[in-house]
């Protein structure tokens, strides 16, 4: 599909769905430890996080209902892992993140899951700063973790630079890379760059020339 994009083979207008869609499906393709690692690296939180935690599944738009009264809540997307499960909330272009939100979908989690295991919130792109924050729900405190999309994207360019190519295995897992590298330029984000705003790719028009993506070059 990406190559289809890419050659213009196909219509595409990239939005928020098809940027988390895109990324974590193939993030999960990786080598369980390699993406550990990564999502480790990227919020910066290695302290808090265990050494290596195997993923047991991974949804995309859960629907978990809040009560009979509130409708369901959905997250963008759910990783289970062992002993911890993250619930992923994406903004994109112009959205934000909002509190309010994460208190419904952690309160919406205890109700499908209750509290088993520790879990906690990963907020990708739509933040003012990268600092946790601690949400408070039912006399628990519930771990905020904020990391921006061009973090995560340096993140996988720096785990991709110093694979050892000599081996076949790595040189399986750096195409998987090349895609999702390939997957965040489709979506306006560039190894090296730092945007005020993210770029909101929605105001494009849907015949963009992507076949200019292989002409465009990461600067290190």
């Amino acid at each position: 599909m990406l190559k289809a994009i890419r050659y213009s083979k196909t219509r595409f207008v990239p939005n928020e769905d098809t940027l988390t869609s895109s990324i974590f499906q193939l993030l999960t393709y990786l080598p369980q430890e390699l993406l550990w690692k990564i999502i480790g690296h990227c919020i910066g939180q290695k302290r808090i996080l265990p050494r290596f935690n195997e993923l047991e599944k991974i949804e995309f738009w859960p629907h978990w209902q809040k009560d009979k009264r509130n409708g369901f809540v959905e997250p963008d997307v759910f990783l289970s892992f062992r002993n911890l499960d993250i619930i992923v909330e994406v903004k994109w272009g112009n959205n934000k993140q909002d509190k309010d939100q994460w208190k419904r979908e952690l309160k919406a989690y205890l109700k499908e899951f209750g509290r088993t295991k520790r879990v906690l919130l990963l907020a990708i792109g739509g933040i003012k700063n990268n600092e946790d924050e601690l949400l408070n729900i039912r006399k628990e405190s519930y771990e905020i973790l904020k990391c921006r999309w061009l973090d995560l994207l340096n993140t996988i360019y720096f785990f991709k630079s110093n694979i050892d190519f000599e081996q076949n295995y790595n040189l399986q897992i750096a195409r998987i890379i090349d895609d999702l590298i390939l997957s965040f330029e489709m979506h306006g984000f560039f190894v090296g760059f730092q945007f005020d705003k993210e770029v909101n790719f929605r105001k494009l028009k849907t015949n963009f020339d992507y076949k200019k993506i292989n002409q465009w070059k990461p600067i290190i």
